[in-house]
């Protein structure tokens, strides 16, 4: 029973804050620190309940290694800002919360819809190569498709 308590309290905990931000990058562009941060304090915070801590610790790394690594390459290679501060947060405290597999996995699935939206903008709206898109939706959509899948 108390187990079943810390899984709905440890699933409403990352709904709410993913929702919130979510809805923030979505309308703002922007994903705010105080989210970002309290979903990777949540995650290591939970961790040893829900798994092993260096599990969530690798996912954290990962998570955030991947998109400062994405963020240095794309930035060279098109000289403006590609992607977000807030989106490596947001990676990192996804893998703080679920680890390594749910971090890997969710940043291939966010890849895929990413281009599919991308390419469905191009084609029937008026946004031009060069414009932007929040990727921070994208990212948490993807995750919650995981979960959902698992």
């Amino acid at each position: 029973m108390i187990r079943l308590l810390f899984i709905a309290l440890f699933v409403a905990t990352y709904i709410s804050i993913t929702a919130s931000l979510f809805w923030t990058d979505w309308k703002k562009s922007i994903l705010p620190n105080p989210l970002t941060i309290s979903l990777i304090l949540c995650g290591l915070g939970f961790s040893p309940l829900h798994n092993t801590l260096l599990n969530h610790c690798l996912g954290a790394l990962y998570g955030g290694g991947i998109f400062v690594l994405i963020r240095l390459i794309t930035t060279n290679y098109y000289k403006k800002e590609a992607l977000g501060c807030g989106d490596i947060k947001l990676a990192t405290g996804i893998g703080a919360y679920w680890g390594t597999s749910h971090i890997l996995h969710a940043i291939h699935i966010s890849f895929i819809m990413g281009g599919c939206i991308a390419v469905l903008l191009l084609l029937f709206t008026d946004k031009e190569k060069s414009d932007t898109i929040p990727f921070g939706p994208i990212l948490i959509s993807s995750s919650w498709l995981y979960l959902l899948l698992l």
